[in-house]
């Protein structure tokens, strides 16, 4: 590039910034329908501010004007992406639900207890302290979580809940942890074909969440907590991902440091319990049809957005 193609430091007495185009802004420029709804499904560190008069190049008309390039790719894409503006259309008319606390909950007080306490870190001990425990399960676990991406882990569910073993799980649907081996999407189905009537799983009622058909819950159902059996609970800042429970035979690349506690007390678990029946049956009323075609068009947005992210840049050891 010579110096005759930079911009000047300033137009009049306006100095220029550069800024160097996102992944989605690189995608709006084909693909329009896709950024918005990758945009629109993401966690709220993924939301990109609206710059008023911002502009496209190199026709100069503003975003938002009917007859840009942006607008008329996006009116032509609900004839050849019908899936993508449904599940557009999902999220932008969904209405809020307030969110009351269940009759005759139990109350949430401080209350000294007599509990038998495994604490445990990852990556040193999470995941084989949890797999012993989900191995532990001798009738249910009632589940909420905000992430299930680890195949070892989905192994261990699907060996551990046999016979007449049941699951009751809320679960969010975040983009795909780096670490995943799977999306919470595809860890529903296999769970759900492998347990049959047995599983019993809805989506969370949060606002990103196409499955969710309204939403209680504005960015995230972030809870991380394991009910097994209605006497024993697993707690955890971890979600149920590689990078949070790495199995250590096979370590990513990219780990956290999470705490997980697992305590054998009968009036606290049935506490969560309690609540976590009010979650379940709060979202089962009112998840969204056609889940699959949406979720596929979820994920393809977000592929797409990843496609056009920048490389990792390698640091220079010379």
């Amino acid at each position: 590039m010579s110096r005759n193609d930079l911009l000047p430091e300033k137009i009049g007495k306006f100095p220029v910034d550069v800024r160097e185009a996102t992944d989605l802004q690189r995608l709006r420029v084909h693909d329009p329908a896709a950024a918005a709804l990758a945009q629109v499904t993401g966690s709220p560190a993924e939301q990109e501010p609206v710059w008023p008069n911002e502009r496209e190049m190199p026709g100069g008309k503003t975003l938002d004007d009917p007859k840009s390039e942006t607008q008329k790719t996006f009116q032509q894409s609900k004839k050849t992406q019908p899936a993508t503006h449904r599940a557009l259309s999902s999220i932008q008319k969904k209405k809020p639900v307030k969110y009351s606390p269940p009759a005759g909950a139990p109350p949430l007080n401080r209350m000294q207890v007599m509990a038998d306490i495994t604490a445990n870190v990852s990556p040193d001990a999470g995941y084989a302290t949890l797999s012993n425990f989900l191995a532990d399960t001798q009738h249910s676990l009632v589940i909420g979580m905000y992430d299930f991406t680890s195949g070892p882990l989905l192994k261990d569910f699907l060996a551990d809940l046999s016979g007449n073993k049941k699951l009751q799980m809320v679960l969010d649907n975040p983009p795909p942890n780096p670490t995943h081996d799977q999306t919470d999407w595809q860890t529903v189905q296999e769970l759900q074909s492998g347990l049959g009537q047995r599983a019993s799983i809805a989506r969370a009622l949060v606002r990103t969440d196409a499955f969710a058909a309204v939403w209680m819950f504005p960015s995230a159902y972030h809870i991380k907590v394991i009910v097994q059996d209605g006497d024993t609970f697993w707690l955890s800042s971890g979600n149920l991902n590689n990078s949070n429970q790495p199995d250590l035979s096979r370590p990513p690349q990219t780990e956290d440091r999470d705490w997980h506690v697992i305590i054998a007390n009968k009036d606290l678990a049935q506490t969560f319990t309690f609540y976590l029946n009010y979650d379940y049956t709060s979202a089962a009323a009112n998840q969204s049809p056609n889940p699959d075609e949406i979720e596929k068009a979820i994920e393809d947005a977000r592929a797409k957005k990843q496609a056009q992210a920048n490389p990792t840049p390698k640091p220079n050891c010379s």
